[in-house]
């Protein structure tokens, strides 16, 4: 019997990506310790170096790899004899990892390109900074740039937890969805932050280190950003949010709470927990950089201020040197800012402009008094591996005390990866 076998070819192209990769900055003010260690967040560092690792610490709420660790200090450790230094190491669940390196005298900068390290969906990761032989300390300042590339692609991570603070048994708080900082209760505006490009916020999880538990009835606290949320209940110390997903536009303000029900146990001590949430931005390679200060005294309306482009409670200085941030090579795509108080009327502005390694580029919004005083903007600006940057903010006339300032960028990185051609076959 002859049969006949009718076969079709289909070929066509899909754009399949490889490997993402997202850049986590900071940077602080505080001076160094010079004969003990310390220990700071991976992302940002507005809470400055601390002696107790579990309040720098924050939680990684995907598996991936770290990479790429680059540091840099304002001056040389030399401080007489014998030879000085400041080693820097990536710390996960406690225990040192591979990446490391050490700014010895004659030097301000250390880079490990080398290792990498492997991490796994709620791992606590942050950094230890270890001196040697009592290093210069006065105005010593550090910055930081470190690289994680998520096993699943386009899934951009947030790592972030509390620093020595009590949780309520009672009301409301507001908490950071992005870096370590200290909890406040006014939840409308303090720890907002404005996701600068659109995505989808998803993947809570969260680690106390307290159980709600407190005797009769039933505990809890519910930790909440958008639709996102999840709930600790009794004896239980962690939960995650399972399926619950909440669209980003670009431009929108979210605030990350908990919330208590049946007085629960006080969360107090050194740290209270750990949480990371997944951001899935529409655009493959994009990752937002935010900052949120309810510091707005710290922003001056006669003179020129910088802040700061990661992080939160961060108080805004007028020498650029001590808000400065370090990258890997970036590309800046759009400026996003707002302020919770009125600048005025007529002439009092804020004008918000990325300055990098002391150059004002040209990204630049300005906020106004026209409700609901927020600005944006988008231009393309190259940042490359080593550089400095931080956002400059003039203001003009004499604007009002902003009460909380939010400004994000966001960020690129080309995917790793090419087109394909996919061959389809059908008998």
């Amino acid at each position: 019997m002859k049969r006949l076998f009718i076969i079709f070819f289909l070929l066509f192209t899909v754009n399949c990506y490889g490997a993402t990769t997202q850049v986590f900055v900071g940077g602080h003010d505080q001076d160094l310790n010079t004969s003990a260690t310390e220990f700071f967040p991976v992302p940002g560092s507005d809470r400055g170096v601390t002696g107790n690792e579990s309040r720098r610490n924050g939680l990684v709420p995907i598996s991936g790899t770290f990479q790429n660790l680059m540091m840099e200090i304002t001056i040389d450790p030399e401080n007489g004899a014998g030879t000085q230094s400041y080693t820097f190491t990536l710390r996960v669940n406690g225990s040192d990892s591979d990446i490391t390196c050490t700014i010895s005298q004659g030097s301000t900068t250390c880079t490990d390109f080398i290792n990498t390290v492997a991490v796994s969906q709620d791992d606590i990761v942050g950094f230890t900074v270890t001196p040697a032989n009592l290093p210069t300390d006065t105005g010593n300042h550090y910055y930081h740039s470190i690289e994680f590339v998520p096993d699943v692609s386009n899934e951009v991570a947030l790592i972030a937890g509390a620093d020595s603070s009590q949780f309520s048994d009672s009301v409301q708080i507001a908490l950071c969805p992005h870096t370590t900082c200290d909890r406040d209760e006014d939840v409308a505006d303090d720890k907002a932050v404005i996701f600068p490009t659109s995505g989808t916020l998803q993947g809570l999880r969260v680690v106390l280190d307290t159980a709600p538990d407190n005797g009769g009835g039933i505990q809890s606290r519910t930790f909440t950003m958008g639709a996102v949320d999840c709930t600790i209940t009794e004896l239980e110390t962690t939960c995650n949010s399972g399926g619950d997903t909440e669209t980003i536009t670009a431009g929108e303000e979210l605030v990350f709470t908990t919330t208590p029900s049946g007085t629960p146990a006080p969360a107090v001590g050194d740290s209270v927990g750990d949480w990371g949430m997944v951001f899935i931005p529409d655009t493959p390679g994009e990752f937002p950089i935010m900052l949120s200060t309810d510091d707005g005294a710290s922003i001056s309306n006669s003179v020129t201020t910088y802040i700061q482009p990661f992080g939160a409670d961060t108080t805004a200085r007028t020498t650029e040197s001590r808000q400065q941030q370090l990258t890997s090579a970036i590309e800046i795509r759009n400026i996003y800012g707002s302020v919770t108080a009125d600048p005025g009327t007529g002439a009092d502005t804020w004008d918000l402009t990325l300055s990098v390694n002391e150059v004002d580029k040209a990204l630049t919004c300005q906020i106004d008094g026209d409700s609901p005083f927020t600005c944006n903007a988008s231009a393309t600006i190259s940042l490359s591996a080593g550089d400095l940057f931080s956002t400059q903010i003039v203001p003009t006339s004499s604007p009002t005390d902003p009460d909380d300032f939010r400004i994000s960028y966001t960020a690129f990185i080309e995917p790793t990866g090419a087109v394909y051609t996919q061959l389809m076959m059908f008998d």
